[in-house]
């Protein structure tokens, strides 16, 4: 069984807060319009999705926390592609 990473070690939080994630999101793409959306699309879900854990209706699922903290750190790619299905994939 794989051990779980001590995530506090590193500075990181399973789950962020709405202020936290707002944080992270004007430090990556700025405090003026569009932020969201851009953010939105660097972690592949829906500019609805961000609002709603913005305003604190849906908690912030940890994936998404996590990429978050991984982006402030590592910085987001200058070109952002969703993966591809591969056409001989296996379901």
């Amino acid at each position: 069984m794989p051990q779980t990473p001590d995530l506090a070690r590193h500075g990181l939080h399973r789950r962020l807060t709405p202020a936290q994630l707002r944080d992270i999101g004007t430090s990556l793409f700025g405090n003026g319009t569009g932020w969201q959306a851009r953010l939105s699309e660097a972690i592949g879900v829906t500019p609805g999705a961000v609002t709603r854990w913005l305003s604190g209706c849906n908690p912030i699922p940890t994936p998404v926390s996590l990429v978050a903290q991984y982006m402030l750190i590592a910085g987001v790619p200058d070109r952002l592609e969703r993966p591809t299905v591969c056409e001989n994939a296996k379901p």
